[in-house]
């Protein structure tokens, strides 16, 4: 069976740990312990780096979500016409997600930008990565913010072609179709994007 890990959840404990702090299992919302993610610089980066091997090992696929929270607006005060490509977003999923996320403000940058460094991190550990967002999060607009979230990675120093197997055949691996889609074959489903600048270049090409 497949194992994943969404977000950042369970990262900032690994910062904790690492730090020789407490660590509490229980999760406790989604900002609970985000802390620690400013303080990464302060870990031992060769224990750091061996945390990611022993990842690597256990074949656990990591979808990072970046973008989920660079974009993470101040809830009460959200509005679609704040947010870019906001004409998408009915009132029906604004009103979702004010209710859902009453009180949420804005993660600090250092959270989204350190994570961002982790993923970068883990990619050069060979950890696979998988893209993805999250729509009932605010902010995340459906059918953008995936090219954002590949843009993040990019910028974070992974290259565009680590960045397209994220998008392309790792998820196929991870759910175990290859034998039907994730590569240009015969017998295979055409899946096929036709683009207008190569996003080997530039990966916010692909979009």
């Amino acid at each position: 069976m497949s194992r994943l890990i969404e977000h950042w959840f369970g990262f900032e404990k690994v910062i904790a740990k690492l730090l020789g702090e407490p660590v509490s299992l229980n999760h406790a919302g989604t900002s609970s312990g985000a802390d620690y993610l400013s303080r990464l610089g302060e870990v031992d980066s060769q224990a750091l780096q061996d945390f990611y091997q022993r990842l690597r090992t256990s074949g656990v696929t990591v979808v990072p979500t970046v973008v989920t929270f660079k974009n993470w607006p101040n809830v009460d005060a959200l509005e679609t016409q704040s947010l870019p490509k906001g004409e998408y977003i009915s009132q029906n999923l604004l009103s979702m997600w004010k209710s859902q996320w009453a009180g949420q403000s804005e993660f600090p940058d250092a959270f989204w930008q350190n994570w961002a460094q982790m993923v970068n991190e883990m990619n050069k550990a060979e950890v696979p990565l998988m893209e993805g967002t999250d729509l009932a999060v605010p902010g995340i607009i459906p059918g953008h913010s995936v090219y954002e979230e590949m843009a993040i990675w990019q910028e974070a120093g992974i290259p565009p072609a680590d960045v397209l197997r994220s998008a392309t055949p790792v998820p196929v691996q991870f759910m175990g179709l290859e034998d039907r889609l994730g590569s240009i074959s015969e017998g295979k489903t055409a899946s096929l994007v036709l683009v207008r600048a190569n996003p080997l270049d530039d990966i916010k090409n692909a979009q």
